[in-house]
């Protein structure tokens, strides 16, 4: 068997560098060959490797590789005596360093299958599965501290750092006083040699005046908490001048100028007067604002401060912690629903005209339980108690009939949300005022979050953003709040009604949100153990089947006289009228309003129950009909079919300024235009007698011309006059859109077959 020349445990350096290698095994075959194990010693951590005794060979001879006694690693303590005299410190050291060496002992007493990869592996596997070694004092880290047991990554790191030591169990204790130096990096320095201070992490970044930051010590930390005292967290959150809070900028700007100053002296201006100036430290020697911030923040009572910079809105919308989750409130489908509004930025068009009509309110409801839209409702109406009722009602009707009105066919499984829920969490603004009155005692809890507290209803605040990026922005006539300045016109480029608005906000519901799977979404236990996915309405089913008896129906024909909103209308001989828009029916209680009216010879006011987006009937409240109203028609043949009652307003509208024009308040009336034509027709009269009686006086008369001749020219003259006469009157505005024609008269036709006529057979010059 031959000698290897080289022992276990040589270090090698190569010339003219810092890179050193160490043989950890040396291995004899049976062919009379060696090969070494060796490890690198400098640089990241690497696990040892296998080479021949040529490829040694040839690093001896090529590459300069010299044999050496230097040992290149150096660590902080060589022996326990090294260690801190304070006997706690010193009793965490070697508790350490002790059970790391206890898990290096188990990987290296596979001897040479330690260097073996597949062997080591499994033997690290083999220890996290032992029961011996969970039983052991537990570590969260590298470093030995109580915790959860040692991952296979840090079982490695202390391998390979036993390895590059030359299997010294120092290597093993603990480098706290390194910490912010390059890892593991190998020094040459001398023995005795130790930094002088932590060199912390290298700055990558300046902030937005150029300086990089320095290194604070407690006197200055001490400064930035003074000047976040005094400049930024002031009573009640406000600063001294104009009743503003002092942003963060402006108070770092302060602190600095008072506390990070090298000199302070006083100068004159040209008008002589006393100006203070200040010279600051350069920027290398200065805190940067995230210092400041950090400094600003150390605070035992965090939250106070915040509010004292923030404010309490911010503070609860914003910072506020969030330790529940949905299923701290809804145990059930159905236990809670949340409703609000928002603005839709887009254009939406009339059905009548097809010109813009402005920007729709769209109302969500939807179920704490499992994340399903039960509601929605699309108005132009602004959102007040009488639209979230009507968004309630809608919310616990069938959505079949629902769907049908917008042209969309519905299965009952599609949608199967028609109840009423135990309770209903609405906005504390608009919607709380009368809301109460809609929801009577019996049918739904009302709970109202209070003012400038979106957090508690965050599920359906959510909705808001996932609704535009869903389907608002890419729909025409959208209107971003980040368009570009060369984007077209969205009220130009509008081609949705409010019916197909909504139609489209049906199918994105149904088809999209409830049936697609919902991040970050808690489940009961059982339900994730039957298998159940994060989708809003398998959750839903699943819920009905299980938790049954939570959820209640009520026909439709019972919630109208609840829920549906109240308009004010007024009874006449013409039946009811809302907003121009007339309704009748057989009814006998309209029919005794009617005539009670009648007797009076004034309207009678009264409050019907209707659809604020449907004109075509209102619901008349009779405690003696069944189900407790009558439903009253829109007269037949009504211009008002099918509009919206916003739609009626502005139509009404656009009537009025146009029976004004064409009355002459905006224009030429009918009198006036006539005496103007009579006036033009007399002058124009006159001015041919003058040219008659000039031509009579003249001596030279002009050609004997034919009767049919002399009467073409008097018509052709006449006519020129009659235009010239029209073409001076001043018309009105047309009301189709089609260039109005001016008359040229009654004698036009017959003026023209005259002149066909002289075409057709021209008179004979000599007769």
């Amino acid at each position: 068997m031959p000698q290897s020349p080289y022992d276990r445990l040589q270090v090698f350096r190569v010339d003219g560098t810092e890179e050193f290698h160490r043989i950890l095994w040396v291995d004899h075959y049976p062919d009379e060959t060696l090969r070494y194990v060796l490890i690198r010693l400098d640089g990241p951590l690497q696990m040892p490797v296998w080479i021949c005794t040529g490829t040694l060979a040839a690093n001896i001879a090529e590459l300069g590789w010299t044999a050496t006694d230097e040992n290149p690693f150096k660590f902080s303590f060589r022996s326990e005596a090294d260690l801190p005299k304070d006997p706690k410190t010193r009793q965490r050291y070697l508790s350490s360093q002790q059970f790391k060496l206890r898990f290096v002992r188990l990987v290296t007493a596979l001897g040479r299958d330690a260097f073996i990869s597949r062997l080591r592996e499994a033997r690290i596997r083999e220890i996290r599965r032992d029961k011996k070694a969970k039983t052991a004092p537990q570590t969260n880290g590298t470093n030995g501290a109580k915790g959860a047991l040692p991952s296979a990554s840090a079982l490695r790191e202390w391998l390979v750092l036993f390895w590059r030591s030359g299997e010294d169990p120092a290597a093993l204790f603990p480098r706290f006083n390194q910490r912010g130096r390059k890892p593991y990096a190998v020094t040459l320095n001398k023995k005795d040699a130790q930094p002088k201070g932590k060199p912390g992490r290298k700055r990558k970044y300046a902030d937005a005046n150029g300086a990089w930051g320095c290194d604070l010590d407690g006197a200055d930390w001490g400064n930035l908490q003074k000047g976040a005292r005094k400049y930024l967290f002031v009573a009640h959150g406000r600063h001294l001048t104009r009743g503003r809070r002092l942003p963060w900028r402006q108070a770092h700007k302060s602190t600095l100028a008072e506390f990070f100053s090298v000199s302070t002296r006083n100068v004159r201006d040209g008008a002589g007067n006393a100006i203070r100036v200040q010279t600051m430290r350069p920027p290398s020697q200065r805190p940067t604002l995230a210092q400041f911030r950090t400094a600003a923040l150390s605070d035992t009572d965090l939250a106070k401060r915040i509010r004292q910079v923030e404010g309490d809105r911010a503070y609860n919308t914003r910072f506020r912690p969030l330790p529940g989750s949905s299923l701290d409130i809804a145990q059930a489908p159905g236990a809670v629903f949340q409703v609000d509004w928002m603005l839709a930025k887009i254009w939406l068009v009339s059905r009548v005209d097809r010109k813009p009509c402005g920007w729709p309110y769209v109302f969500f409801v939807i179920d704490c339980y499992s994340r399903m839209i039960v509601g929605v409702y699309v108005t132009f109406e602004y959102p007040d108690y009488r639209t979230g009722a009507m968004a309630l009602l809608e919310t616990m009707s069938p959505k079949v009939a629902f769907a049908a009105r917008y042209g969309i066919k519905l299965s009952p499984d599609d949608w199967p949300c028609h109840h009423q829920p135990d309770r209903i969490l609405n906005d504390g603004g608009e919607l709380a005022s009368k809301l109460a009155d809609f929801v009577p005692e019996g049918l739904s809890d009302l709970a109202t979050a209070p003012a400038y507290r979106p957090d508690l209803k965050g599920l359906v605040e959510r909705l808001f953003g996932v609704s535009k990026a869903g389907l608002i922005e890419w729909q025409s006539g959208a209107a971003p709040s980040d368009k570009p300045d060369d984007a077209p016109d969205p009220s130009k480029t509008s081609s949705l009604t409010i019916e197909e608005f909504t139609g489209d906000l049906i199918r994105w519901v149904v088809f999209e949100h409830n049936r697609n799977c919902i991040s970050k979404m808690v489940r009961p236990i059982e339900a994730i153990r039957e298998g159940v996915d994060p989708i809003p309405i398998q959750l839903w089913n699943w819920g009905i089947k299980r938790l049954t008896g939570r959820l209640r129906r009520m026909p439709r024909t019972e919630l109208i006289p609840r829920l549906m909103p109240r308009l004010d209308a007024q009874v006449t001989r013409r039946g009811i009228e809302i907003t121009g828009v007339r309704y009748f029916s057989d009814s006998a209680l309209l029919q005794r309003l009617v005539h009670e009216a009648s007797l009076r010879g004034k309207a009678t006011p009264i409050k019907v129950a209707c659809d604020p987006n449907n004109t075509n009937e209102i619901f008349l409240i009779n405690p003696q009909a069944k189900g407790g109203f009558e439903t009253i028609p829109i007269v037949a043949n009504s211009p008002y079919t099918g509009m919206t009652f916003e739609e009626v307003r502005k139509q009404r509208k656009a009537e009025e300024e146009r029976r004004k024009y064409l009355q002459g308040i905006q224009g030429v009336t009918a009198v006036d235009e006539e005496r103007l034509r009579q006036k033009r027709t007399t002058e124009a009269q006159h001015e041919r007698d003058k040219k008659t009686a000039a031509s009579a006086e003249t001596p030279s008369s002009p050609a004997a011309q034919t009767p049919a001749e002399s009467k073409a020219g008097e018509i052709s003259a006449q006519l020129e006059q009659e235009r010239a006469a029209n073409a001076t009157v001043p018309s009105p505005e047309p009301t189709n859109g089609a260039q109005r024609q001016p008359s040229e008269g009654v004698s036009k036709p017959i003026a023209r077959r005259v002149l066909r006529l002289l075409q057709l057979n021209p008179p004979d010059e000599n007769p």
